[in-house]
């Protein structure tokens, strides 16, 4: 017997999305939990795997919360959890409005809301000039204390950003640090696994490739070795994310 619906809002193609897919399966080895999978029109194009998702709304639309208040009525859903990129609900600066309606629509329906957040504004990356940081902090503020209001948790990724959030001025009681990063690895990983009579030292980066995700400054880094003297080769295994792509176009 269903006890409890849970709705998990995914975004596009990437490691937050596949977090999201294992997430759901897992609680619906629960016969007493029933797992909805929701997403905008343009992510679902970027799925490869036979995914059961509910289409629900259009980016960059003001109609969106109306859209998810519908289907949570609809399918009587108990909680929402919103996987949360900068990106997820549509451009950065509106889809991080956009998360306050959405939390605060579902807050007046009764429903409950979960937000894991994949990236905590900061004001030394949005300006350069001390006065706007300050005005931009004030904002960020006043932003994060109401993002704590209109929801029941905020999940976050690490130490570093529950620190910052805690700055903010959000309460404790809402804030939950639960550590995101690759699968399980499935076999025991160590240096002397991995030695060759070779000199050279061989870093592997893994995941998608895009500007956020470190791979510039590590490129920087292992130039700056190799100038050095030293024998250090970077090899890239992965995939050129969708989003750049999109960009690129």
């Amino acid at each position: 017997m269903v006890e409890m619906k849970i709705c998990f809002v995914a975004p596009k193609r990437s490691g937050c999305y596949i977090y999201t897919i294992n997430l759901a399966e897992e609680l619906s080895k629960s016969r007493s939990i029933q797992t909805i999978i929701i997403s905008d029109v343009e992510s679902t194009k970027t799925y490869k795997e036979p995914v059961d998702v509910v289409v629900s709304w259009k980016r960059n639309s003001l109609v969106t919360p109306l859209k998810l208040i519908y289907l949570v009525r609809k399918v009587q859903c108990d909680i929402m959890h919103v996987q949360f990129e900068y990106s997820t609900f549509g451009k950065p600066l509106f889809s991080h409005l956009l998360l306050l309606l959405v939390l605060g629509a579902l807050k007046l329906v009764g429903c409950k809301a979960i937000v894991t957040i994949h990236g905590v504004l900061l004001p030394m990356h949005l300006a350069r000039a001390l006065l706007l940081r300050k005005l931009i902090k004030t904002l960020l503020t006043i932003y994060y204390r109401t993002l704590g209001k209109v929801t029941d948790a905020i999940i976050v990724l690490n130490n570093m950003q529950y620190k910052v959030l805690k700055s903010y001025g959000v309460s404790e009681a809402k804030l939950i640090v639960i550590p995101h990063g690759s699968g399980p690895v499935r076999y025991e990983v160590g240096v002397k696994h991995h030695k060759t009579n070779s000199d050279w030292v061989v870093i592997f980066f893994q995941g998608f490739i895009n500007p956020n995700k470190g791979l510039l400054e590590l490129m920087d880094a292992v130039k700056m070795l190799s100038s050095e003297g030293y024998k250090v080769k970077l090899k890239i295994l992965g995939s050129i994310s969708y989003q750049w792509r999109e960009d690129a176009k």
